[in-house]
Formats: structure tokens, C-alpha cells, sequence
């Protein structure tokens, strides 16, 4: 087998071991190749800081990095069911770090399930460190908008902000995405001083981060909003 940085060309690959990888997720997670463009086009993805994994031409497991300036993120990182325990997360991570750094990148940002638990101790022994926890929902319905121009988008309030957002829903990834979707949610963090909330969210899934307003958090809108998986999600940095 052999490990390399992944590149524009290995799309296709890409899309057919996420699937594979994915199939078997604890959350339900199927992308179509046209879904799979516009997330990784989201999130940011620069596939020369990616890695990838190939069994002869197969391409059996990979982590896919977005970079916004000193910053990267883990968009998705898989291994196909035939591939896994063999240490390919692991060895996926050692390829990782100097391809991150070489791009000016300080910190490394991941996202974990908490009840994905391999996962969540392969990163605490690589040296990740959890910074704060998710409440995850998924908004069903509503209304897609196409993006105004980069100037409107970037006056989204967010002097606003009680939190910084995760990467999937920051304005950065607002502006970075084709189309994102306006929604109203009420009492989204369960109560206080704001009863209606204004949302543009580049992904369906939005992340609240767990404080005293939001442990409690119980959505409720004229969209249909339920939560993603029967858990939230652990926020991981590693110091490059």
C-alpha cells in the first residue's frame, strides 16, 4: 500500500471510498458525487493537504483538509470496513502534519461523534485536545437561497455572536458555498434573551455549542428540526 498526498484528479476515487467508508456510519451519510463536491467546496478542502491511501489503484482510506489561513480542518477522514485496524488512521495523520505546516497552518480543528469512540482515541493518543462540545441538529425543509455577492454575506452580525461557530457553519464557509439555506429557528438555544434567531447555515447540520443556555437546548421552528445522531460532538485542536 501506499500512502501520498491526494490530488483534483483523485476525485473520483475520493467519492467511491467515502461512500465505502461511510456505509456503515453511526449516522446515516450516502453523498451523491455532486453533494460530496459541494461540501468538501464548503468546508474548504485543498486536496495537496490531503492524504490518501491507495491499495494498487484502489484508494481505501483518506482525511480530506480544508485551510483557512493559519487554521486547517478535517472535512472527513474514512477507511474502507476490508482496510480498517490495520493503523491507517494513524499513519494518515504522521502524512498529514507536514503537509499542514509546510501551508503556514498552526492549529488542526477536527470534529468527533461522541459515541464514535475508536475514533475519539485514536486523536487523544495522537496528541488532540478536546476544546468544547457540540449539541448537533439537523433543519429539514425550508427554503434554499442563492448567495448574495461576498460583500453582503460578510455582514452577517457577528458581532452577534455568544460563540464562535464551528467550521461547517462560519462565515467562511457561508461565503465558500454555492448555495446555503435562510432559515428561522425559535428558542434555539431553549430560551433567553433572544426568542428567534435569523440563521443562513451553509449545511443542514447545525452545531450549538454546549454552554449553561444550550444543554438544554430544544429547537423548535416551522421547519421540521430534529438531532443528528443520538449524540453531540467533541471539538479536537492539535498544535501543529
Amino acid at each position: 500500500m501506499v500512502i501520498r498526498p491526494l490530488a483534483a484528479r483523485d476525485f473520483d476515487a475520493v467519492h467511491a471510498a467515502f461512500l465505502e467508508a461511510f456505509s456503515d456510519y453511526v449516522v446515516p451519510f450516502a453523498l451523491t458525487r455532486e453533494q460530496l463536491e459541494e461540501m468538501l467546496a464548503r468546508r474548504g478542502w485543498v486536496p495537496e493537504a490531503s492524504a490518501g491511501v491507495f491499495d494498487d489503484a484502489r484508494l481505501v482510506a483518506f482525511t480530506l483538509n480544508g485551510i483557512d489561513a493559519a487554521r486547517a480542518y478535517d472535512t472527513g477522514t474514512g477507511v474502507v470496513p476490508t482496510h480498517r485496524r490495520r493503523g491507517l488512521g494513524r499513519a494518515m495523520l504522521a502524512e498529514t502534519y507536514p503537509l499542514l505546516r509546510e501551508r503556514g497552518c498552526t492549529e488542526y480543528v477536527l470534529e468527533v461523534l461522541e459515541q464514535n469512540e475508536p475514533a475519539g482515541a485514536l486523536y487523544r493518543n495522537a496528541g488532540f485536545v478536546e476544546t468544547r462540545r457540540f449539541q448537533c441538529w439537523r433543519l429539514e425543509g425550508g427554503r434554499p437561497v442563492r448567495l448574495p455577492g461576498a460583500d453582503e454575506t460578510s455582514a452577517l452580525h457577528e458581532e452577534w455572536w455568544d460563540i464562535q461557530p464551528s467550521w461547517q457553519n462560519s462565515t467562511r464557509s457561508i461565503e465558500r458555498a454555492r448555495l446555503a439555506t435562510h432559515r428561522e429557528l425559535r428558542n434555539v438555544a431553549g430560551g433567553g434573551e433572544h426568542d428567534r434567531v435569523a440563521v443562513v447555515i451553509a449545511e443542514d447540520l447545525v452545531m450549538i455549542a454546549t454552554s449553561t443556555t444550550a444543554t438544554q437546548a430544544s429547537p423548535h421552528s416551522s421547519n421540521t428540526v430534529a438531532p443528528y445522531g443520538s449524540s453531540g460532538r467533541s471539538e479536537m485542536v492539535y498544535a501543529l
